[in-house]
């Protein structure tokens, strides 16, 4: 018996969290993968672990902003200069311009 319309409403009735809390590991007669496809997550979702930030990229955070509040026309690559000339902060610009060190400089 196949009843349609569950996965979606699952999907849609629970958050992601909660969807993720129902996962069980220990679970031996339905894998991880397939408990994935029902609850509607990414499989490699489940094995990721957050990585915390450390005191540098609030310190390179905090100097950029301080750094675009007083110039805000000044683009990532100027950025990235300021920050290694004056700062003597040795950050590329692949660094510099990621939204988790960077504010977003365009909103």
């Amino acid at each position: 018996m196949r009843l349609t319309g569950l996965k979606k409403n699952l999907a849609d009735s629970k958050s992601r969290e909660d969807r993720m809390k129902m996962i069980d590991r220990e679970e031996k007669k339905l894998s991880i993968t397939k408990q994935a496809e029902l609850l509607s997550i990414n499989r490699t979702s489940l094995y990721y672990k957050p990585v915390p930030a450390n005191d540098e990229e609030y310190l390179i955070k905090r100097i950029i902003d301080e750094i675009y509040t007083a110039h805000p026309e000044y683009g990532y690559r100027r950025m990235t200069n300021i920050l290694n000339r004056e700062y003597h902060i040795r950050i590329n610009r692949k660094r510099q311009r990621n939204p988790h060190i960077v504010y977003r400089l365009c909103s």
